[in-house]
């Protein structure tokens, strides 16, 4: 029409060129934008899916993805926004100041502004499909409530609502707050885009409320088998850790005590430390150390086979578990090592064996021999102590104290006299006595009168007080005899309390 009404020739030419040549720039221009950009809902994908494919492209995981997933603003208005605009085909400017966005917020703010100029019934439907907030869903209800749409919109309604009684009883942790959101929990899983997930994973947290309230509610604390229950508890809701930690927690004293079992009846070192570092403040904690240090005691004597290894574990350990195989390693030591002592039937090889073994199986028996041993020279020297009595200890070590006394009635002189370590010789009058201190030892005694011998003897004294009274044939002076008789009790006294002082 236009063309019409220029006259001018050389102007319609101009104008026919330029009409050309905008078409051709329109038509490059459109081409070019259509090749640029793999996003468009116009080749079938939902706005939520053209969401996921763009953060995918930028190297994210799309299976995380909700309406409920939070998108920084950066990221936004850098990467996501400008594709996901021309994908969506929105032509006006939308504004994100908020830090973050949900991506259904996102969703929303570009799909108001590509339908909202338009109002009907599909038009508000595309509009707040993607809405996450919960007015905006019952205002489409409220205004279309016979929309076919109106299905899918109560659903993802019910879904964010689950979501915030979630969050409420989250931030409250009371029972009435985790009850209220479970009994909330439609049975019905939200099956739509981008609500599919948040609704499994609140249904989940809704029958890990539901059990677990179940478990501490009806069972019996003083139930062994309880700790099951905690048990089956954390492995079914470990990927949805509601109330995991509690479970854990109570059912600390049931596995104290099945592990405790476990290890006590394995009975090995290895599982009484597993159970040690484990339960740090266990219950049977002592016990297990216990358990652990004798099996470590026996395992260094079966290990080093040694006669002092088996007596340190039966002297730790007289009731211990291993008792009977320590006191049978012992008995085999010491039958070798008597065997070898009743061969020598030394002195020296009995000592030594006591020395070795002092509480041992053949210690009594040793010791007895050793006494036998030692008494030998005393028994081969009976009579002539019979004839020499001792009346006591003497306090000198070394020595000993002899008192020859004269008890002769007939007015005799009598002649005392000792061959050995200390040489004595000395004529006694009657009714005298006389006190000769000597080195232990043995001696040559000789007793007589004027004319004949009186006694005669070999005498061994060691530490003692000993005593020779002496008179000729029957004529025995019993006055002095008592006297020197007392003489040598008061001496014996008197030595016995220096000997008791001593000891004190």
């Amino acid at each position: 029409m236009l063309m019409k009404m220029i006259r001018n020739p050389k102007l319609k030419v101009i104008m026919t060129l330029c009409v050309i040549i905008l078409c051709a720039l329109d038509a490059s221009a459109s081409n070019s934008e259509s090749m640029a950009s793999p996003y468009d809902v116009n080749k079938g994908e939902t706005p939520f899916a053209l969401f996921c494919k763009i953060w995918k492209d930028m190297g994210n995981d799309d299976k995380k993805l909700t309406l409920l997933t939070q998108i920084p603003k950066d990221t936004l208005i850098q990467k996501v926004a400008p594709l996901l605009k021309k994908g969506l085909g929105v032509k006006n400017d939308v504004d994100f100041e908020l830090p973050c966005y949900t991506v259904g917020e996102v969703l929303t703010k570009l799909l108001k502004k590509k339908y909202g100029g338009k109002q009907n019934e599909e038009n508000d439907y595309r509009a707040i499909q993607y809405s996450t907030s919960i007015e905006d869903l019952d205002a489409y209800v409220a205004k279309y409530p016979n929309s076919p749409f109106c299905e899918e919109i109560k659903s993802r309604r019910d879904c964010f609502n689950e979501n915030n009684l979630w969050e409420a009883a989250f931030e409250k942790k009371t029972s009435d707050a985790y009850k209220a959101f479970a009994t909330a929990c439609s049975q019905q899983l939200c099956q739509y885009e981008g609500c599919d997930a948040i609704s499994a994973v609140n249904h989940k947290r809704a029958e890990a409320v539901k059990d677990w309230y179940d478990i501490v509610g009806k069972s019996d604390e003083n139930d062994p088998s309880i700790y099951k229950k905690y048990e089956d508890y954390i492995e079914k809701y470990k990927d949805c850790p509601i109330f995991v930690e509690e479970a854990r927690a109570k059912m600390m004293p049931y596995k104290d005590r099945n592990d405790w079992n476990i290890a006590k009846s394995q009975n090995t070192m290895e599982s009484l430390q597993n159970y040690l570092d484990n339960h740090k403040d266990g219950k049977f904690v002592k016990r297990a150390e216990m358990m652990l240090a004798e099996l470590d005691l026996w395992a260094k004597a079966e290990k080093s086979k040694s006669y002092k290894d088996y007596c340190d574990y039966y002297t730790a350990y007289p009731d211990g578990q291993y008792a009977e195989n320590a006191i049978e390693k012992i008995k085999q030591f010491e039958d070798r090592a008597w065997k070898t002592t009743l061969a020598s039937n030394n002195l020296d090889e009995y000592e030594n064996f006591l020395k070795k073994f002092p509480s041992g199986f053949y210690a009594n028996e040793a010791l007895k021999i050793i006494v036998e041993k030692k008494m030998e020279p005393y028994l081969k020297r009976k009579a002539a102590f019979e004839e020499f009595p001792q009346a006591g200890d003497y306090s000198h070590r070394g020595y000993s104290l002899i008192c020859f006394g004269n008890a002769d009635n007939m007015k005799r002189v009598l002649s005392f006299s000792m061959t050995g370590p200390t040489g004595y010789s000395k004529q006694i009058n009657p009714g005298k006595y006389e006190w000769v201190r000597v080195k232990n030892g043995t001696y040559e005694v000789l007793i007589q009168g004027s004319k004949e011998e009186n006694w005669r003897g070999t005498v061994i004294v060691e530490n003692g007080i000993y005593y020779q009274v002496t008179w000729t044939g029957n004529n025995r002076n019993n006055e002095a005899s008592n006297k020197i008789a007392e003489a040598i009790g008061e001496k014996v006294k008197e030595e016995k309390m220096l000997i008791e002082s001593a000891k004190e």
